[in-house]
């Protein structure tokens, strides 16, 4: 089965880039189970929301690029606030790997901050570049560590870096 082309896409659905939603224009599936009118789609454990059009789910995120553009993507969309439900057209961005990496959200820490963690008395900052990982220096508190990785975010992730 063949991925489905933009005409085909405008024909089943209206997105709405103001507000990311989704709006079915005719029924389709068997005895017409999808009804026209607004799509919910179904939402994964990661958050992101899979529509259902000519019998293969898709991610709406890669669906609304491909109704912006008439093309598929051809790297990753990434959502620049972090959230992969808010697929309103302004949050979407074409990415590699690595860049949509760079903006996940953190992983569980116990100072609460990006790249900041505990040793000893201190706190120490690391971030990731190329795989590598670049020591930032030891400071006082967390929040003077956080500071330090936001800075380095800023030089070597760019508008992908996701601050503290």
């Amino acid at each position: 089965m063949t991925r489905i082309t933009a005409s085909r896409l405008r024909e089943l659905f209206f997105y709405d880039p103001q507000d990311g939603s989704w709006t079915r224009l005719i029924a389709t599936g068997y005895r017409k189970r999808h009804k026209s009118g607004p799509v919910e789609g179904y939402k994964d454990k990661l958050g992101r929301i899979h529509i259902r059009a000519d019998r293969k789910l898709y991610l709406s995120s890669r669906l609304a690029w491909l109704y912006q553009t008439g093309d598929w993507p051809k790297l990753f969309v990434d959502h620049k606030d972090g959230n992969p439900s808010n697929n309103r057209w302004n949050n979407l961005r074409e990415a590699t790997h690595t860049q949509n990496m760079r903006n996940r959200k953190p992983q569980r820490n116990v100072c609460g901050y990006k790249g900041v963690f505990r040793k000893n008395r201190t706190f120490r900052a690391k971030i990731t570049v190329n795989y590598r990982p670049i020591y930032l220096g030891r400071y006082k508190t967390a929040e003077e560590a956080a500071l330090a990785y936001n800075e380095a975010s800023k030089k070597y992730h760019g508008e992908f870096g996701r601050q503290n």
